[in-house]
């Protein structure tokens, strides 16, 4: 007895699967390195942590926040530090201390990359799920708010337990 032929429908149907799970893999694959790439966790001591947040907070330009968290945790946007003509946003940078784990996270993420997983707008909670709660009530800000303001100081937060949480914008380049 002769076996039958598998249907041309079953194999078309079998490569395409095969297919969809190979993209799949490759874009998980993808996604870790980039997260990796653009996460660092540090454990520091208190000093060590206050010297690097003075740093960062130098490197973003050292003025006042251009989004200011309200009691109601409503975001309120300093347009009066939108200059006329801004820089473009090339990165995001996020700096978190949690003094209680001893541990600092750096974050750095593209511009463009914000851009594309987020659309026209995200909420600063989804930048650092470690403080949803702290941020949780935050209305999405839209990238182009932020463009708007171009490179600095974005946001400095205290935090409960002594805490701190900074976000800033580099230019491109």
């Amino acid at each position: 007895m002769n076996e039958a032929a598998p249907r041309p429908r079953r194999v078309w149907l079998t490569r395409l699967l095969l297919i969809f799970g190979v993209l799949t893999l490759v874009g998980l694959a993808i996604s870790v390195s980039l997260f990796w790439a653009m996460t660092d966790w540090r454990t520091l001591t208190a000093a060590e942590a206050e010297t690097r947040l003075t740093e960062a907070l130098a490197a973003a330009g050292g003025s006042e926040p251009y989004l200011q968290v309200q009691a109601d945790r409503t975001v309120v946007l300093r347009r009066d530090l939108e200059p006329p003509q801004p820089a473009t946003v090339g990165r995001l940078h996020l700096l978190a201390w949690i003094p209680e784990r001893s541990k600092m996270l750096e974050v750095r993420v593209p511009a463009w990359f914000v851009r594309l997983k987020s659309g026209p707008s995200f909420g600063l909670a989804a930048l650092a799920s470690e403080f949803a709660d702290e941020l949780g009530g935050a209305q999405p800000i839209q990238m182009e708010d932020l463009q708007r303001r171009g490179p600095g100081l974005l946001l400095d937060l205290p935090l409960d337990g002594g805490g701190r949480l900074l976000l800033w914008s580099e230019p491109t380049g």
